[in-house]
Order: C-alpha cells, then sequence, then structure tokens
C-alpha cells in the first residue's frame, strides 16, 4: 500500500515492530523511523529510566542491521500528561533525552537520532519533529505554510511527522470551517503553554507584550477607521466588500488577515505595496 501511493517512509510508532515487519522493509526498500516505546508519561523514577534506557539498547542492537532504518527515535510526546511526580521537570527531561542520545551514538554512530513533539530535546537530536497540526490542535488550517516556515528556521534538520486536520468533517463543506478569527485566543494559548512548559510562568506576559499586544493595539486603531470611517466617499465597509469582489490581491489579504497570517503592524505597507494602485485604478474608472 505505501508503494502504491509512490512513498517509501514508514514510521514505526510507537514501539518497535515484529522482525516481519523490519524484514519487509528491507526487501521493499522502505526507510524506516524506528521509535522507542517512551511515549508520553515524563521522567521517572531511577529503575524507569534504566527500564527504559534497556529497552532504547535492546531495539537499536536488535535492528542495526537492517539497512532500511535511517532513524532511531528516542520517543514521542515525552513530556506530556506526566505519570510520575515531578515527571514533567525541564531539567529531568532534557538530562533523559541526552542519555538516550549518546546511547544512541555509542551503539550507533552513523544514524541520526530524532524525536516528535518533545522540545527538551529540540536542540539534542539530530532530527527534530514539532507538533503542526494547524486547524485541528491549534492554529488554522490556513496558516500550514506559515508554521512549516518557522519550523525550518528553529530547527536544523526538520521531520514533519505528524499533520492534520483535512478529516475534520467542517473541512469538507461548501462552506468550511477554517477557524479564522479565533488565531489570537488560541495563539495566547500556545504562549501561556510555551511559558508554564518551560518551567518560567511569569514569562507569559513577556510573551504577551513581544507578539500579541502590539497586534491588537494596532487591530484596535484599525477598527475605528473600519467602523466609524468613510472611504472614497462610501462607509469603509461597503468599500471592503465591493474592493474583495474586484481584486483578487485584496481578497487573499482579508483571508490572510482573518486567519492570523498577515500581521496589523504590517497591514499599511502590505496595502501600499500590493494593492492601492490597482485598486484605485478600478474604483476610479
Amino acid at each position: 500500500m505505501i508503494q502504491e501511493m509512490g512513498a517509501n517512509f514508514v514510521r514505526l510508532a510507537h514501539y518497535p515492530q515484529a522482525l516481519e515487519v523490519y524484514r519487509a522493509c528491507d526487501e521493499l526498500g522502505i526507510l524506516v523511523w524506528d521509535e522507542n516505546p517512551w511515549c508520553r508519561g515524563g521522567v521517572g523514577p531511577a529503575q524507569w529510566r534504566e527500564t527504559t534506557k534497556n529497552i532504547f539498547k535492546e531495539m537499536i542492537l536488535q535492528n542495526y542491521n537492517h539497512p532500511s532504518i535511517i532513524l532511531w527515535s528516542i520517543g514521542n510526546e515525552s513530556d506530556w500528561l506526566s505519570d510520575f511526580k515531578d515527571g514533567e521537570n525541564p531539567d529531568s527531561l532534557k538530562a533523559f533525552a541526552q542519555t538516550l542520545h549518546n546511547l544512541a551514538k555509542e551503539l550507533d554512530p552513523y544514524r541520526y537520532t530524532t524525536t516528535r513533539k518533545f522540545p527538551a530535546a529540540q536542540k539534542i537530536v539530530d532530527v527534530f519533529s514539532p507538533s503542526i497540526w494547524s486547524g485541528w490542535y491549534s492554529d488554522v488550517y490556513k496558516n500550514y505554510e506559515k508554521a512549516i516556515t518557522k519550523a525550518k528556521d528553529s530547527n536544523q534538520r526538520l521531520f514533519h511527522a505528524e499533520y492534520g486536520g483535512d478529516s475534520h468533517m467542517g473541512r469538507h463543506t461548501e462552506n468550511p470551517i477554517t477557524g479564522e478569527g479565533i488565531y489570537y485566543a488560541l495563539r495566547t494559548g500556545e504562549l501561556a503553554a510555551e511559558a508554564i512548559q518551560s518551567g518560567r510562568p511569569e514569562r507569559y506576559q513577556q510573551l504577551l507584550q513581544q507578539e500579541i499586544i502590539p497586534e491588537l493595539m494596532a487591530a484596535s486603531a484599525y477598527s475605528k477607521r473600519i467602523f466609524c470611517g468613510t472611504l472614497l466617499g462610501q462607509p469603509v465597509l461597503e468599500r471592503l466588500v465591493q474592493v474583495t469582489g474586484m481584486s483578487a490581491k485584496f481578497a487573499e489579504l482579508v483571508a490572510d488577515l482573518f486567519a492570523g497570517a498577515q500581521a496589523y503592524v504590517s497591514l499599511k505597507g502590505r496595502c501600499y505595496q500590493e494593492l492601492l494602485p490597482s485598486v484605485w485604478q478600478k474604483l476610479t474608472t
């Protein structure tokens, strides 16, 4: 089935698979991401850490000679929903991620290590896979390009292992539910989670001041002009509707604005550069 799709890669998650699976991948030329079963739960006590290390070691030793394997994954979402007291401690998570990475390099210095949705290990493993589910767990699906670009810029080697939102029922209608208009509400929640997970909840206010507050202040200034002002002798809202129907570029700008892909603080510059000459010509002819 994988080959019929035109693909040549499989992620074996979230635990090692039967020997027949690896043999089939070797024979078919399918590349493999092999994953240690450290899936969620945080970091446990000494006995837990020793057992998890041994499982990872056995996985590598057993599967080392399979040419299909290209990545050793130390785990998946390993910092989420801790099963242990203080299991989400950032320092402990980072230290144990480093231990597993070092173990993999000791046993197999030639293959890369990886993990998915585990920020504490982002700068430790060779290849990192963030969680980008725009339009499902967070954000809106129209922001996928923006999210992917940000992830590429933030990681030396990026692997996008999970993505989705396409199975959302609201997407498959004549008037799809895009999530537009709720970007800032979702983003503030993401910033709060980022601050808490970093162990510095007080950073939340700083992150708001850096990213959200300037946008909301700019949006507030625009709202007065839009709802109370006029443009070329007509109310601004009427002109906006008219221009949206006349200009594909303007329609794209409005969509980006609602989706959070267009910042309010740079809105005026984009209007002047991309839209003003062509829109003015259409409105005055």
